[in-house]
């Protein structure tokens, strides 16, 4: 019986545990427009984005060096030319099917490309897997020069941090980003891209040591503060009046010049509090572009002491399993199960949730047919008289259909322009108006129900993860399901309902929510091919779902039991691992 891949997170994981003892506590708020912030504000983060570029030219004359010296072996050079063909090859079909598609040809006649794209799909891997043992075998006869190419990256990166002109704090947030996007793309094989300065940026203010929420709030610290909030701003029974003590002032430093400190104050809803066991490690304040303008906010990084977390050695063999399933109280999206208690727990995002979605459709509905209402609407102008600069504009939203963003632009060009059919600029004026309304709440309401779902996730991970001594989880290719096609080609057979769940039930956020938790406490992860699982867990016997799809319970054919489907899969996994 082949072994199942399992993660060994107390003995063999690469990335290791937190310290016992240690627990890491985030907490972010918004901001308001800040207080005083100036063009030299602007400066530094502009001054940021110089830097990451020039680490990413760094990292392509690294990886041009890298690559000629790999290049030299006779072997690696033909097979990235075969690779590049198939690419070509590839890339060429894909277009081919896209214009028929267009066209309206049938799938009878798509079939023949479909077939082509799976064939270089399985040549396509096959080449890959020669490169990368040939690439193996290549940097151990050359790793002395490999070495001297990464002292001489390393070199250059530590010259344009410090030629930089940036705080400390800014300039090691820069570094520690490049790092990480270079290591996930040597990892999956991409590559870093620049970035254009569009006022966006992040300042990070690293506590040497930590700081603690007395002096946060009591100003004990020089980097950041917090005006004090009244004690039952948390704890007052009238909502309206928690939401108006929760208004406070947060003063954080934007970067040190010749002894000088600048700092810039943001009025802060603190919706919710520290902990007052918590030592402040980082606040990080973000600063972004929307159409609105800027969107601020602000992320603290606490630790704390809390129990030492072991794994449990004696403790139970768990199973869950994966998946969303629409039930009348809402998606179950996991189903535990163990080898000691009987019964399962099954872990349901409520109504509530999905209802929440469902108005952020709604929102986004509503905002569609007032926008077509309004390009309908500017059709039927006369435009021949109208100022160049505005007449521009609506040139670039006739190719239909256009972008709200370009009605956008269309606007604010107009309001230079308001004598010109001032009537018609008020009614699209109003136009605007709501739709930036609209939009506001439809995003405010995104994320308020994203953030609710991912804590009740993160509650789930605990509970599935709590007193276990190993987890068995089922694999799911989450990008196949995603797919309109397959890349083997033909429609990905998953109903359009069910791709709605997928994107409300966001299993792969549940998935690594588990994962990051049983890292905390090294319990071992052991994943399982959910195609193994599919039998009767009575009589191990296959069972044929597809006979009843859109119910959760399930008759064998062979031995009569009825069982739930993920109730069923759990206790096969622990079954079949149980005797591996």
């Amino acid at each position: 019986m082949e072994l199942e891949p399992t993660i060994n997170f107390a003995r063999h994981s690469p990335v290791a545990p937190e310290p016992a003892g240690t627990e890491v506590v985030v907490r972010q708020y918004g901001l308001l427009e800040p207080l005083d912030w100036g063009d030299d504000c602007s400066a530094e983060l502009g001054r940021m984005v110089d830097l990451w570029n020039a680490l990413v030219e760094i990292e392509r004359g690294a990886r041009g060096q890298y690559q000629k010296i790999m290049q030299n072996d006779p072997a690696i050079t033909e097979t990235s030319a075969k690779i590049s063909a198939v690419l070509c090859e590839q890339a060429s079909l894909i277009a081919r099917r896209t214009k028929m598609r267009a066209s309206g040809q049938g799938k009878s006649y798509i079939a023949p490309i479909n077939e082509s794209l799976a064939d270089l799909g399985g040549k396509l891997r096959e080449l890959r897997r020669t490169a990368a043992s040939l690439s193996k075998q290549v940097r151990v006869r050359v790793k002395n020069e490999l070495r001297s190419v990464e002292s001489s990256r390393r070199a250059e990166v530590k010259l344009a941090r410090q030629g930089s002109g940036l705080w400390w704090g800014n300039y090691n947030a820069v570094v520690n980003a490049y790092e990480q996007a270079r290591s996930r793309a040597l990892r999956e094989g991409g590559e870093i891209r620049a970035k254009t300065f569009d006022g966006s940026g992040r300042i990070t203010n690293q506590i040497q040591g930590g700081m603690s929420v007395a002096d946060l709030f009591g100003g004990g610290h020089s980097q950041v503060t917090v005006r004090p909030l009244p004690e039952d701003a948390w704890s007052h029974s009238s909502r309206g009046v928690r939401k108006r003590l929760q208004r406070t002032i947060i003063t954080a430093t934007i970067f040190t010049q010749q002894g000088e400190r600048r700092t810039v104050s943001w009025p802060m809803i603190m919706h919710r509090p520290i902990p007052q066991d918590c030592r402040i490690k980082t606040v990080v304040v973000t600063r972004r572009r929307c159409e609105e303008g800027w969107r601020w906010q602000v992320v603290f990084t606490c630790t704390r002491d809390s129990p030492a977390r072991s794994p449990a050695p004696n403790g139970q063999r768990r199973a869950v399993h994966l998946g969303w399933r629409r039930l009348p109280d809402g998606i179950r999206v996991a189903t535990l199960a163990s080898n000691i208690k009987q019964g399962a727990r099954f872990f349901t995002t409520p109504n509530v949730v999905l209802e929440g979605f469902a108005l952020t459709d709604s929102l986004r509905g509503k905002r569609q047919g007032l926008r077509d209402a309004a390009l309908q609407w500017l059709m039927s102008l006369d435009w021949s008289g109208a100022p160049e600069p505005l007449a521009g504009k609506f040139r670039a939203i006739q190719p239909l259909p256009a972008a709200t963003s370009r009605l956008v632009d269309l606007a604010a060009e107009w309001s230079h322009h308001s004598e010109w059919h001032p009537e018609a600029y008020s009614q699209f004026e109003k136009w605007r108006r709501e739709d930036k309304r609209l939009r506001l709440w439809e995003r405010n309401q995104r994320d308020k129900i994203i953030r609710r779902r991912n804590d009740q996730y993160r509650q789930f991970a605990r509970d599935i993860v709590e007193d276990a001594s190993s987890i068995t989880i089922n694999v799911l290719d989450l990008s196949a399901l995603s797919r309109v096609d397959k890349p083997s080609g033909g429609e990905n057979p998953l109903p359009a309902a069910a791709r709605h769940y997928r994107t409300v039930a966001a299993i792969s956020i549940l998935r690594k929510f588990v994962i990051e938790r049983a890292q905390k406490v090294g319990t071992n992860i052991i994943f399982s091919d959910a195609a193994k699982d599919r039998v009767c867990h009575s009589c191990q016997k296959p069972v044929n779902y597809a006979a009843s799809p859109f119910t959760h319970q399930y008759v064998c054919e062979t031995c009569g039991a009825s069982f739930d489907k993920d109730l069923n899969s759990c206790r096969s996994m622990l079954m079949r691992v149980g005797t591996t």
